[in-house]
């Protein structure tokens, strides 16, 4: 999250999408982020106008794969690591403080250790967020415009309120939603509390509420924790799964 020190607890909600080791090229990197980003454009007007190292980022789409490029992990002596991957996003403009999104890649990793491959897409802890921006329609489907783009492990949406209230050891922490990809959703048994989407890709999609994800709510905060439960014997598949 954009790291900002304030009086008053801020709960920002946010998407995690995770993979393994998967080398692709800056080409392959750029088509994939237009496509979750043409895909967020038709969700909802927060998402109608996005900047790219302060530049409009539909005046640098013909080039993005170059800026992809420049984006190469290095070490601390600057040297670059070809297998380490990319680390590029972009930000919406144009609207209040309170309405802002952010979304951050770092893809076409090989290595096999952690951290591997993931895409955030978040909100501004800087401001209070927009309580309307919460809703299950918005992150739902942006959820989803990324699982179709970039074709993740698993993706969870959450927010910072129940990730610091509730601390986990478990594979898959309790969320607000939470999609497997097809390997994984085989060998899943949902808890009967939790609410099951079968996707046309084989995923699945579990979630705890289709209303706003409220921490102080003991029934959406048990479903979570259910799903999380539930979900536990399938960690060292998690672990095992190729790209």
């Amino acid at each position: 999250m954009w790291n900002v020190i304030t009086e008053t607890p801020i709960n920002g909600y946010f998407i995690t999408a995770e993979w393994g080791p998967r080398e692709e090229t800056p080409d392959d990197l750029a088509k994939r982020f237009f496509r979750m980003i043409d895909a967020f454009e038709q969700i909802d007007p927060v998402f109608a106008f996005w900047s790219s190292g302060r530049k409009e980022l539909k005046s640098c789409r013909a080039r993005f794969a170059e800026i992809i490029e420049k984006k190469i992990e290095r070490d601390d002596w600057g040297a670059v690591i070809p297998t380490a991957g990319y680390w590029f996003g972009a930000l919406t403009e144009g609207q209040p403080p309170s309405r802002d999104f952010a979304v951050r890649c770092h893809a076409g990793s090989s290595i096999k250790s952690p951290p591997g491959n993931d895409v955030i897409l978040e909100q501004s802890t800087m401001v209070q967020p927009a309580p309307e921006l919460h809703s299950y329609r918005i992150f739902r489907a942006a959820l989803l415009a990324i699982v179709d783009a970039w074709e993740p492990t698993s993706v969870e949406a959450n927010c910072l309120w129940l990730v610091q209230r509730k601390k986990c050891d478990l594979p898959f922490r309790p969320a607000w939603m939470r999609y497997l990809c097809s390997d994984l959703a085989r060998q899943a048994n949902p808890p009967a509390s939790a609410m099951v989407e079968h996707l046309p890709n084989g995923g699945i999609l579990l979630s705890a509420t289709d209303q706003t994800f409220d921490v102080d709510n003991p029934q959406h905060v048990a479903v979570a924790e259910e799903i999380a439960a539930a979900l536990a014997p399938l960690g060292p598949s998690f672990k095992s799964l190729p790209a």
